[in-house]
Parts: structure tokens; sequence; C-alpha cells
């Protein structure tokens, strides 16, 4: 990203920061209410699919981002 836009770099580690604490935040505080609920193990498996998903969907636009770009 920012080799890409060097004119707002600073701005964009910022934001790419903020965005990794609020969903840290978001995580934890939805899951410790479904451990709580559940049992841990079912709440481990669906951290590990949403993860799964999320790193799948980053090497998909890795690919095909300059497609989701123009």
């Amino acid at each position: 990203m920012i080799d890409s836009h060097r004119t707002i770099g600073a701005e964009m580690c910022i934001s790419v920061e903020i965005f990794k604490i609020v969903l840290t935040y978001a995580f934890g505080w939805f899951f410790n209410s479904c451990i709580a609920d559940q049992c841990a193990k079912n709440t481990y498996k669906t951290m590990a699919g949403l993860n799964a998903f999320l790193c799948l969907s980053g090497i998909l636009m890795y690919i095909y981002g300059k497609r989701a770009r123009t």
C-alpha cells in the first residue's frame, strides 16, 4: 500500500494499526462470551475457520487485486 500511495503512507499505516487494534478488541470481546456460552473447542474451531478465510481472501486479493482496483 505504501509503495502505491506514497503521499498518504503515514495515514495508511495508522489506519491499518487502528483497524488491527479494533478487530483484536472485537474478537476478544466476542469470543470471550462465546467461550462462556459454548465449550472452548467449538469457539477455537470458529476462530480457526475465520482466520483461514481471512488468510485465503488475502491470497486471492494478492492474485486478483489489480483487477479489483481498476
